[in-house]
């Protein structure tokens, strides 16, 4: 499978971290104003790695006024955090440790899974 990776490239998955449509898990609610200026949101759970103001973060570090990285390159402003419980919990893990998601580039390295140094 082929995932899409930054500057819309895409990137080949590796395996999955977690793949379970049925536990209920923990997630942080981001929402940012996207390009266009309306509302979005980036939900992950606590431990996994975003880039915040240019910088691999766990999401759980998130705060208002930090930035998220757009696949277009724009850094969007958080304008929310919060946590909240949903169902599911996918994690794909990428070749190049990059993916987009709702058009937020994420890692996909998690605290069980780092990037190496």
């Amino acid at each position: 499978d082929r995932l899409r990776s930054i500057d819309s490239s895409v990137t080949e998955l590796m395996f999955w971290g977690h793949r379970d449509a049925q536990t209920w898990t923990l997630f942080i609610h981001l929402r940012y104003v996207g390009p266009n200026g309306s509302l979005a949101f980036l939900e992950c759970s606590p431990d996994h790695f975003i880039y915040l103001n240019g910088r691999i973060r766990p999401a759980q570090t998130a705060q208002v006024g930090d930035t998220l990285q757009h696949s277009s390159g724009r850094a969007l402003p958080v304008v929310e955090v919060r946590s909240m419980v949903r169902q599911g919990l996918f994690n794909p893990h990428t070749l190049d440790g990059n993916l987009v998601v709702n058009d937020i580039v994420v890692s996909s390295y998690t605290s069980a899974v780092l990037p190496s140094t």
